[in-house]
């Protein structure tokens, strides 16, 4: 059952080639406090850099707290570089910054018909009470 979960939302890519891993993931991201993550094999990754080939290379989000040195290069979701990591492997972390992400998302889409809705009611009032202070 614990191996069905991982399996279920660290979809497997045909594009991802092997690092230190050990295993093939599918590539993830989501979007948290304004910025990217990068979701792979239990670890999180930050945008470090771009080159200008366009290669992406992403560092462990854990570098600050446990000085954890695990990298991944990657440019158009192909696996260019991966570098070991000094930290442990989250899957349940991952999981959970999945559906929270897919929670966000729909709750972001879920709203913006009725903030449109309000926004085209208000600006309908708005011109009634401007006419009726022209009259």
């Amino acid at each position: 059952m614990y191996l069905l979960i991982h399996t279920h939302i660290l979809l497997f890519s045909e594009e991802s080639s092997p690092g230190p891993s050990g295993e093939k993931y599918g590539l993830k991201y989501i979007n948290r406090k304004g910025g990217t993550v990068l979701l792979y094999a239990g670890y999180q990754f930050t945008k470090k850099c771009t080159y200008k080939s366009g290669a992406i290379v992403w560092e462990c989000h854990l570098r600050k707290k446990t000085k954890c040195t695990g990298t991944i290069t990657i440019r158009q979701n192909q696996i260019l570089k991966e570098t070991s990591h000094s930290c442990t492997p989250d899957f349940d972390k991952n999981l959970l910054e999945c559906y929270m992400d897919k929670c966000k998302k729909k709750i972001v889409s879920s709203y913006e018909p009725a903030i449109s809705d309000f926004n085209a009611k208000y600006h309908k009032i708005l011109k009634k009470l401007e006419k009726l202070e022209g009259e």
